[in-house]
């Protein structure tokens, strides 16, 4: 599982590669855990601000990660992020 934004023809550019298993979304910032390459002695943190992603958009300028746990519970609270709403068990 990973986060891609869809773009005019079908293609995909990726946000957040493999493997996500939980994502939030609260209408602007959508947050995800990642453990990378499914890894699960890794857990990756990941911000995607929707307000500022386009087809064009560097993946560098929307999203901010990885991230630590610890570096992601400053940003939440900086930025008020959304609970992981979505936890798909069988890849955690």
């Amino acid at each position: 599982m990973a986060i891609c934004r869809q773009l005019d023809g079908g293609n995909f550019i990726d946000r957040v590669g493999s493997t996500v298993f939980a994502v939030g979304w609260d209408g602007r910032y959508l947050v995800a855990k990642q453990h990378p390459a499914n890894d699960r002695s890794t857990t990756h943190y990941f911000i995607v601000d929707s307000m500022n992603d386009t087809s064009y958009a560097e993946p560098s300028d929307v999203v901010t990660g990885p991230l630590t746990a610890l570096a992601f519970q400053r940003k939440s609270a900086a930025l008020k992020l959304p609970k992981f709403s979505k936890v798909l068990a069988s890849l955690e």
